[in-house]
């Protein structure tokens, strides 16, 4: 009988052990999940810079006016969506547009003066997509500002040591 209640004493300490490790570990898996997610942006951003470009051209948006350019900032803003806990890469661009004709912005002087924006990638389900979506006059720490409801800052890496 003094073994059953033995039995009972380990299962229930195994299963407190297990309970209290259970966050650090989900911690860990995390970190890994967020460093994967941060090498896979930077190997394929060129790509993904491509593709932004290519539905944004599409999107028709701003009305009136058509990408004719961008330029893309080097650094990258990563934060995580708060409903999901997908990841979100934010980087800045520059972008030139030109009137479409007929549209009505011909006449406006406005048209050529590059606007800053931020473009947004999602990581979803272990691969980086867009949907040529660009957060028009906001910087990426500007975009977290303002959508702090929605996004957390994801933050950098510590260094090795």
């Amino acid at each position: 009988m003094w073994w059953q209640w033995g039995l009972y004493g380990f299962g229930g300490l195994l299963f407190v052990l297990i309970v209290a490790g259970w966050r650090p570990v989900r911690s860990v898996l995390r970190e890994i999940r967020t460093e994967r997610a941060r090498e896979l942006f930077h190997l394929q951003r060129e790509r993904l810079e491509l593709k932004f470009y290519e539905l944004a051209r599409k999107s028709g948006k701003p009305r009136g006016l058509r990408w004719i350019d961008a330029d893309w900032e080097d650094s990258v803003k990563y934060v995580r969506e708060r409903r999901s806990g997908d990841m979100v890469a934010l980087v800045g661009i520059t972008v030139r547009f030109e009137a479409v004709p007929g549209e009505g912005m011909e006449d406006n002087p406005n048209v050529s003066n590059p606007r800053d924006a931020t473009a947004v990638f999602n990581y979803h389900r272990g691969r980086w997509i867009t949907e040529g979506r660009a957060l028009f006059n906001m910087s990426p720490d500007t975009a977290i500002d303002r959508y702090h409801d929605d996004y957390e800052p994801v933050p950098a890496p510590e260094p090795n040591r």
